[in-house]
């Protein structure tokens, strides 16, 4: 257990028909949460020259907002280190990922920590970068989302779930499958470490 999170996934699944799903809306283009959701399903009829396959179809996942993603780094004595947090992740094979110090499909904020990420970044506060990324085309329909990183002068308390890394362990555990989530994944890959 971390944070009175199970670390993996011990429990038993079982395949359901998209006919029984209650709360979404199922038509010939595309599955739809009856609530607004944060994603649809859309079914995808793609055909393109110049490729080794010229058509097919697929459905592809399509966002309904541009989420933002963002960490907290500070620079110490010549060491990079990161605010992370432990974070639940639906599809993961063992139920949690480190995660960036945010992940937002919504801007309702839910803790002092991310009061404090928004008001730096609504004062253009120690912004390293700020840039929209697009997400991986096979699988998301023209999806891009915010990714920010704010350089903090010093480390600063931090709350249950989360806790800062140094980017060497970082670095490390990128190779090991299903540790660090693909948000965190982005966000690091932006950073210009000496």
């Amino acid at each position: 257990y971390i944070n009175n999170i199970k670390m993996f996934d011990t429990s038993k699944k079982s395949l359901c028909g998209l006919n029984s799903l209650c709360d979404w809306e199922i038509n010939k283009d595309s599955i739809t949460a009856k609530e607004a959701g944060v994603f649809k399903v859309v079914f995808c009829d793609i055909s393109i020259d110049g490729r080794e396959v010229k058509h097919w179809c697929q459905p592809l996942f399509e966002a309904t907002n541009k989420a933002v993603f963002g960490l907290f780094i500070c620079k110490k004595n010549g060491k990079t280190k990161l605010l992370v947090n432990v974070k639940k992740e639906i599809g993961c094979f063992d139920i949690v990922e480190i995660a960036p110090t945010l992940q937002k499909e919504n801007l309702i904020i839910e803790n002092a920590l991310e009061k404090l990420f928004f008001e730096k970044l609504e004062n253009n506060e120690n912004i390293y970068i700020d840039v929209m990324l697009s997400e991986e085309g096979g699988r998301f329909y023209h999806e891009e989302n915010r990714n920010i990183i704010i350089e903090l002068e010093e480390e600063i308390a931090t709350p249950e779930g989360y806790f800062w890394l140094d980017y060497e362990t970082l670095n490390m555990l990128v190779l090991i499958n299903n540790t660090l989530n693909i948000q965190l994944r982005n966000l690091i890959s932006l950073l210009e470490i000496e």
